[in-house]
C-alpha cells in the first residue's frame, strides 16, 4: 500500500493505483508537413492511437508517444495485455531525457513511490524539479506538498510556499488553497491572514468547496479591514491574470491533477 497526501488529506492506496495517478498525456499534437510543403499540420490524437502506431512513433523519437506508451504499459491498457512497470519506466525515462515535462513528472513519481524501481527520493525530486521548472502544475504542486510535509526531504516553509505559489499563480485551485493554508500556519512565524485570505478566496471563487469552508473559518479571526484588503489583493491578482491570458489570446491552462486522490 502507498500513502498519498493531497492538500493535507491522507489516503492509503494500493501500489497499482499510483500508476493511475500519473499525468495524463495531451490528446493532440500537430504533425508538421515536410520542409517546403504548403500543407497544414495534421493533428495527431495520441489518446486514440493503437499500440503499434504509438510504438512506431516512440521508436522514432516522439516524446509524447513515448510518454503515452509508458502510460499504456504502466496501466496495462490500450492493447497491452499485461501491466509491465519496467517497460513503462523505460519509456518514461526516454521521454524525460528529451525534456518532456509530463514524462519527467511520471518518472519522478515512479522513483518517489518505489513503483517498478527502488524508492529514491533524491532522484524523484530531481525529475519533479525538471518538470516544475518547465511550469508543469502537478510537479509544482507536488513539490509544495513535499516541502510542507517533510516526506522525503526536510520541511522547508519557504520552498513549500515557492512551489505552491508557482502553481497557484497558474490558477490551480488546490495550490491556491494550500498556499493560503501555509500563510495561515507559517511554522514558527506570525500568520499572514490577509495573504492567506487572498489565495483561499481565489480558490473559493473558482468553486473549490474546501476553500469556501476555510475562507469562512478564516474570516472569523480577521477584522473587516483585513478581509477587505484580502479581497482587494484577490481582485488585483485576477485582473493581472486576465490581462496576461488575454495578451496571449489563450485560455488559462487547466490543472492536470487526478481528482481520485482527493476522495
Amino acid at each position: 500500500m502507498k500513502v498519498f497526501r493531497f492538500g493535507w488529506k491522507t489516503a492509503t492506496l494500493p501500489s497499482a493505483i499510483v500508476l493511475a495517478l500519473l499525468a495524463l498525456g495531451f490528446p493532440n499534437r500537430a504533425q508538421q508537413p515536410a520542409s517546403g510543403s504548403t500543407a497544414k499540420p495534421v493533428p495527431l490524437n495520441y489518446q486514440t492511437m493503437n499500440l503499434n502506431t504509438l510504438t512506431n512513433l516512440a521508436a522514432n523519437g516522439d516524446a509524447v508517444a513515448q510518454n503515452e506508451l509508458g502510460m499504456a504499459y504502466g496501466q496495462g491498457k490500450r492493447g497491452v495485455r499485461k501491466q509491465n512497470v519496467e517497460e513503462a519506466f523505460r519509456w518514461f525515462r526516454t521521454a524525460a531525457e528529451q525534456g518532456y515535462a509530463q514524462a519527467q513528472y511520471n518518472l519522478g513519481s515512479l522513483y518517489y513511490y518505489g513503483t517498478g524501481v527502488p524508492k529514491d527520493y533524491q532522484e524523484a525530486l530531481k525529475w519533479y524539479r525538471k518538470a516544475a521548472d518547465q511550469g508543469f502544475i502537478q510537479a509544482q504542486y507536488f513539490l509544495g506538498w513535499v516541502f510542507s510535509t517533510g516526506r522525503g526531504v526536510e520541511e522547508n516553509f519557504k520552498e513549500s510556499v515557492n512551489w505552491f505559489g508557482k502553481a497557484a499563480e497558474q490558477g490551480d485551485t488546490e495550490a491556491q488553497l494550500s498556499l493560503g493554508l501555509m500563510f495561515m500556519r507559517r511554522g514558527d512565524l506570525n500568520p499572514d491572514y490577509i495573504e492567506a485570505y487572498k489565495w483561499i478566496n481565489l480558490a473559493a471563487a473558482q468553486g473549490n468547496t474546501n476553500a469556501v469552508k476555510h475562507r469562512a473559518k478564516l474570516a472569523v479571526s480577521m477584522t473587516q479591514d483585513q478581509i477587505t484588503e484580502g479581497q482587494r489583493r484577490a481582485v488585483q491578482f485576477s485582473l493581472k491574470k486576465s490581462a496576461i491570458v488575454g495578451s496571449t489570446n489563450q485560455l488559462a491552462p487547466p490543472p492536470l491533477r487526478s481528482t481520485a486522490a482527493a476522495n
